[in-house]
């Protein structure tokens, strides 16, 4: 299975990348592809522009080069992993797997 892991810390010796280094041995330990994308290191831009929001109904739209290479890495994954600090009522390490939250 091919899985994308998406991992939001700032900081690489936080439990956030302890717990996700620790699943990625799992996973590789049963053979499964992980293909990781660090928010951060990334320098991911989590703002939504008029650009992005224009033509948003055209199945045709061209998304720029950058948008298109995240699209396709998520097109070609079986399951997505999110991993971070995600702000809930709960702030600390929150992962996601298929749906399943686990604080």
């Amino acid at each position: 299975m091919k899985v994308k892991l998406v991992v939001a810390h700032p900081r690489q010796n936080s439990l956030t990348f302890a717990v996700m280094n620790r699943f990625i041995d799992g996973m590789k330990e049963n053979h499964h592809e992980i293909d990781i994308l660090d928010l951060y290191h990334d320098g991911f831009d989590p703002l939504y522009s008029l650009e992005d929001e224009r033509d948003w109904q055209n199945p045709n739209k061209q998304h720029a080069p950058v948008i298109r290479k995240e699209l396709d890495r998520v097109l070609a994954a079986d399951a997505i992993v999110l991993g971070g600090t995600i702000c809930l009522p709960c702030s600390k390490p929150i992962w996601i797997k298929y749906g399943t939250w686990v604080c």
